[in-house]
């Protein structure tokens, strides 16, 4: 099979024009409890990840729970989309930080749309939403597919809009490596589903882990240059789409960093981590973008 994936020594990696995306066919999956990896050595996910996706988790449901009353006022009820299931870390927290919210108002008002390529994995998220059925915890309502064929239908039914999404899929094609998370929220695609006050998580590591890189560690400078632009207006072009991103003012974006421990780290080397191993990824990005200006409320 021709080459689709070059690992770096710096411990970033770049996708190659054959890759396909982990829904392609081609190459067998690798699942279990601690990796996800596809088409021989493309690794989508490793389980010493653990701590960071749950803190991506937790950023969304804090923003969620202050504003908790004022979404079901406005709404009738709590929805959130995560796009991508992968080994179900950042699911699974927000299930967890969710059960106050569950309490109060219900799981019937409470609604965790999770979108899942991978057939193998959306096998796995089936089993996840009837487990969390059990336990009484936010109702899970699983979409199987590419999530631009089902951002489509979700906009296509008019049913749903969202307070919060929490965005972590591996890139379907070489040209979005960089672009993928932007091009998800931007106005062709899920940004209309967005509620006014609601919140996009996301992570991209496999952009992340080379930007870090080519800007020699320095945060700030990765974010004013390669995400704050896009996520407050400026336009870019993929497969020669023009993309635009409407609703996030300057101030009602940030980003926290999350120190990546060395319990982490030993896990990662144990598990030969090749998309965000090298010894200057240190900590990871925690963004949190706001629909509306600084004055707006829910």
């Amino acid at each position: 099979m021709a080459k689709i994936y070059d690992a770096k020594k710096d411990g970033s990696v770049d996708i190659l024009e054959n890759y396909a995306g982990t829904g392609a066919p081609g190459g067998a999956t690798t699942l279990n409890k601690d990796l996800f990896h596809q088409h021989g050595n493309v690794q989508v996910m490793q389980s010493w990840e653990t701590p960071y996706m749950n803190a991506l988790a937790v950023a969304l449901v804090k923003h969620i729970s202050t504003n908790a009353d004022a979404i079901m006022k406005a709404n009738g009820k709590i929805a959130v989309l995560e796009v991508g299931f992968g080994l179900g870390l950042s699911a699974t927290k927000f299930q967890e930080e969710m059960a106050p919210l569950v309490k109060k108002f219900g799981r019937d008002k409470c609604e965790h749309h999770i979108i899942e390529l991978n057939d193998d994995v959306f096998g796995n998220l089936k089993a996840f939403a009837a487990k969390e059925a059990e336990l009484g915890r936010a109702t899970v309502v699983p979409h199987h597919g590419n999530w631009k064929d089902v951002v489509e239908k979700l906009k296509e039914d008019k049913k749903h809009t969202f307070a919060g999404f929490l965005y972590d899929p591996f890139p379907t094609h070489k040209e979005e490596q960089h672009y993928h998370q932007l091009m998800f929220i931007s106005e062709n695609h899920a940004g209309p589903l967005l509620q006014k006050g609601g919140a996009l998580v996301y992570c991209n590591l496999t952009s992340l882990g080379v930007l870090l890189s080519d800007r020699a560690g320095d945060w700030a400078k990765v974010f004013s240059e390669t995400q704050m632009p896009y996520l407050t207006g400026k336009s870019f072009k993929i497969f020669d789409t023009d993309y635009k991103i409407d609703g996030f003012a300057a101030d009602r974006v940030s980003y926290s960093l999350f120190e990546i421990t060395n319990d982490m780290k030993k896990l990662r080397k144990e598990q030969e981590c090749n998309y965000y191993g090298g010894d200057i990824h240190n900590h990871m990005l925690v963004p949190v973008c706001v629909k509306g200006g600084a004055s707006s409320k829910l």
